[in-house]
């Protein structure tokens, strides 16, 4: 079997977490909003 090679090093993992961390409380953010802006495109219930 052949050694395992990190493809990612510990300082390119804190800072992909600490972009996912930035990510994650901007959706929390905005959600909400953008939730109460959806409508549906019909009122027939087979489509929906």
């Amino acid at each position: 079997m052949e050694a395992q090679i990190p493809v990612w090093q510990s300082e390119d993992i804190r800072n992909i977490d600490v972009e996912i961390g930035k990510a994650r409380q901007m959706v929390i953010q905005v959600f909400p909003e953008w939730l109460t802006s959806q409508t549906l495109r019909t009122d027939n219930p087979d489509e929906v």
